[in-house]
Formats: structure tokens, C-alpha cells, sequence
């Protein structure tokens, strides 16, 4: 897990991780380090194993983290790991496209409002200008709540493209996670091998693939958006 919200990014306290070093500190060893001497950089995440590195903890070393350094540094961790998850990404500057750039999937998520809808449709229509379209492209509603104005398959019309996942508004769980550091299903009170007991048609898997990891998402009450994709399928 790579967190490039360089000044705020709140990736590692997140997880409840103290870092062991930041991203400039592995750009200034990169040419010396193997596989071993990373693993031993980097903060790992005990209940998930993920291994984590941002910058956040100290400020002042920023400047070094350049679109160059970055393109370098993805390019070494592909050599060592099936799966990167880049986070922190906001601007369209320079260090946000070199991520975007190197990225074999992109996961656009918003929230069901309209000021978000509308901030990622302008996202999409710069994707479409700088090439993305070729990509792995996903939409993701999170903090998603029955009932509201702004429904699932509305969004998908505005953004011309469907929904692949909604993440339901689970804010006292979220809080819990944040707050401790551990997964959602531990949180919940669920152990992390156990998956939630749903009804087939209340259960949307998304598999993203990285090559050879996949990435599920499990989201219940999504029929709007199958709906959606079949009105699709039917018009072409």
C-alpha cells in the first residue's frame, strides 16, 4: 500500500501503524535494496499482512518524492509484489498522473451526491483525454444509503458507465475499524475468514485482477445497478 497524499495521508494511522520509514527514505536506498532489506521498511498491517509506506510522518521530505522518484519506485515494487494499491491520489499534478500512468486499474470512487457525481464525471472526461479509457476503469459508490434522491442507476446514467461496486454506509463499523486499526469484519465482530450470510440477489462480487491477485468486493442491495446493466445490454 502505497499512500501518496504526501502532506495529510492518513493511510498507516488507518491501520494503527507507527511508520518504520517513509517513501523518501526508500528512495534514497532504492539502488541498494532487494526484497528483503523492502520488506524490512516497510509497516506491516498484522490482521491483513498488507505492507504500508507513505510520507505524511514527516513533511519537510516531500520534495524528494518527484513523478520521476515515484515512477522508479513503482516500477521497483511490481518486481517484488502481485498486488500495489496506490492511495491519496487527489490532484491532476503531476505526481498523480505518474501513479495513474503506471496503473493497470483504476478504482474512481464517489459518494451518492451530486457535487461528487458531478466532480466524477469531470474525472472521466479527463481519463478519456489522457488515454484511460484503455484501462481498467471502475466506479465505486461508497457510503451508499437506500432511500435517497440520487439512486445508484441514476449515477450510472450521468457517468455513462456502470457502477461495478457500492460500499453501504456502515459509519459506527468504519469508525470502529479506523479507530483500532483492524478490518471491517473484525469490527463487526466477524471473524476475517467468515463471510457475511446474504441472499444471492442481495450480493454483488466484483473481482478486480491484477494479473494474478484478485481484489473482491462484497456489497449487498445492489439489484439497481444489475437492473441497469441488463436496460444496457438490451439497448446495444
Amino acid at each position: 500500500l502505497l499512500d501518496l497524499n504526501l502532506e495529510l495521508g492518513n493511510s498507516l494511522a488507518h491501520m494503527d501503524l507507527q511508520a518504520k520509514a517513509t517513501i523518501a527514505d526508500v528512495l534514497r536506498n532504492l539502488k541498494r535494496l532487494d526484497g528483503d532489506l523492502l520488506r524490512g521498511l516497510l509497516a506491516v498491517h498484522g490482521p491483513s499482512g498488507v505492507q504500508a509506506v507513505g510520507q505524511s510522518d514527516r513533511i519537510e521530505e516531500s520534495d524528494e518524492v518527484t513523478p520521476d522518484a515515484v515512477s522508479a519506485l513503482l516500477a521497483f515494487l511490481r518486481g517484488h509484489y502481485d498486488l500495489i494499491i496506490i492511495d491519496g491520489l487527489r490532484p491532476f499534478d503531476a505526481l498523480s498522473l505518474t501513479a495513474l500512468d503506471s496503473s493497470d486499474e483504476i478504482l474512481l470512487v464517489l459518494t451518492q451526491e451530486i457535487p461528487a457525481l458531478r466532480n466524477a464525471r469531470r474525472c472521466l472526461d479527463i481519463f478519456d483525454q489522457l488515454g484511460y479509457g484503455a484501462k481498467g476503469l471502475h466506479v465505486v459508490v461508497n457510503r451508499s444509503q437506500r432511500g435517497l434522491k440520487l439512486e445508484i442507476a441514476a449515477i450510472a446514467e450521468t457517468l455513462r458507465r456502470p457502477v461495478e461496486a457500492v460500499i453501504t454506509n456502515d459509519f459506527q463499523t468504519v469508525s470502529a475499524a479506523v479507530n483500532s486499526g483492524v478490518l471491517l469484519e473484525q469490527a463487526a465482530g466477524r471473524e476475517p475468514q467468515q463471510q457475511p450470510q446474504a441472499d444471492q440477489d442481495d450480493q454483488h462480487v466484483v473481482q478486480l485482477a491484477d494479473h494474478r491477485n484478485e481484489v473482491r468486493y462484497h456489497v449487498q442491495g445492489h439489484r439497481e445497478v444489475e437492473d441497469e446493466r441488463r436496460r444496457d445490454g438490451a439497448k446495444e
